[in-house]
């Protein structure tokens, strides 16, 4: 049975010119800016739906530099916090991996372990080869947008009898190679597409063990 791998975009809040439409698989996405606590400096990140909700670990009544009692940054995954000149702080729910440095996102891998995976994630399937093949992302170019980190995270798809289908996360490391034109599975075979203000990359699958791993634990702080 063939997975229908889907690979991960990257794109900003608002369009290359005003009314303009993304192409299939290339979505726009939410912008935040924040400084990752003990991790020396700030970062621009696609919120992408996960994190995000920012939230006072004071205001939980709680001890650390995170929201609720307990929460504090370890050595290699740090907790985000927004921050001004006058000295206002704010701890949000957002992580930071420092050691591969990107934003991340906690959800289980294929063999159903817990990992802290890049926030850069989902979209639909392209390609870099005639063939369809070898997996791609599409890269929207906008002078504003945020590059595509190193690795980003995609979804793999095995149909099944339902409508749904089962799935896990995966990760992929993003070529710094750039091409004006990737490929993209039809009804009509594997068939070139090309867009203006976009390019493609090609990604290749890595092992998910690189990921800080995570532990669910109840009431164990």
């Amino acid at each position: 049975m063939k997975s229908l791998v889907a690979i991960v975009w990257l794109a900003a809040l608002v369009g290359c010119a005003k009314g303009a439409a993304d192409p299939p698989g290339i979505v726009p996405d939410t912008m935040a800016t924040a400084s990752s606590a003990g991790a020396g400096g700030s970062d621009t990140t696609g919120a992408g739906g996960h994190g995000g909700a920012a939230m006072s670990g004071a205001g939980a009544g709680g001890a650390g530099d995170g929201p609720g009692s307990g929460s504090v940054s370890g050595s290699r995954l740090k907790i985000v916090s927004y921050t001004s000149d006058d000295g206002f702080s704010m701890p949000t729910m957002e992580v930071r991996d420092s050691v591969l440095g990107f934003d991340c996102m906690f959800t289980p891998d294929a063999a159903g372990v817990i990992r802290c995976f890049p926030l850069q994630s989902a979209g639909l399937s392209y390609y870099a080869d005639s063939e369809c093949s070898s997996p791609a992302v599409g890269i929207r170019t906008c002078v504003f947008d945020k590059p595509v980190g190193r690795y980003v995270a995609g979804v793999s798809i095995e149909p099944t009898s339902g409508s749904c289908g089962t799935g896990s996360y995966k990760l992929y490391e993003v070529s710094a190679t750039r091409h004006a034109v990737g490929y993209a599975k039809t009804d009509a075979g594997c068939v070139s597409v090309s867009y203006d203000s976009y390019v493609f990359a090609p990604a290749t699958e890595v092992s998910t063990g690189i990921l800080a791993r995570i532990e669910r634990v109840v009431g164990g702080l």
